[in-house]
């Protein structure tokens, strides 16, 4: 209890070291309206409005700067929910056009890469196989012709 007492006595001295100390005021401080002369004698606004009757004009002045009357259909709660439908859709394209080309460019390229790698992986896988057909059949077939030159004797040759 004497700590917390001791701490709180530190920090209020602290903070007296460190607050700006102010003269007393010397100005007085306005407690009740005084009106001078003048603005006695003077009418405030809301005492001349108030005298004053309101001139409203006529119904007939009023028509006359009316609108023609309308000759549409009242629209209907359907009509106002598919205009505001149109709207919305029209909202959205408009901002689609503006992302999707980049969108489908991006999507495009990476399908057409896509694509073209698997053509030209089975191209090679195709062409890999032909090549090593063509080299058995040609290995074969010389292979089968020097087994032919083996097993027959060749002729002599004329003129022996």
């Amino acid at each position: 209890m004497t700590e917390a007492r001791d701490l709180l006595k530190k920090a209020d001295a602290l903070l007296d070291r460190y607050r700006v100390s102010h003269p007393e005021q010397d100005f007085p401080v306005l407690t009740e309206v005084v009106k001078t002369e003048s603005e006695a004698a003077d009418p405030v606004l809301t005492d001349v409005v108030d005298r004053i009757e309101p001139e409203w004009p006529s119904p007939q002045a009023a028509n006359d700067f009316a609108p023609p009357p309308s000759r549409q259909q009242p629209v209907s709660p359907q009509d106002t929910e598919r205009a505001m439908r149109e709207a919305m859709v029209e909202q959205f394209r408009a901002s689609l056009a503006l992302y999707l080309p980049d969108r489908l460019a991006s999507d495009l390229q990476r399908r057409l890469h896509a694509g073209l790698d698997d053509a030209v992986n089975e191209l090679s896988a195709r062409m890999h196989k032909e090549i090593d057909s063509m080299v058995r059949s040609s290995v074969e077939h010389a292979v089968l012709q020097a087994l032919d030159s083996l097993e027959s004797p060749e002729p002599p040759p004329p003129g022996d």
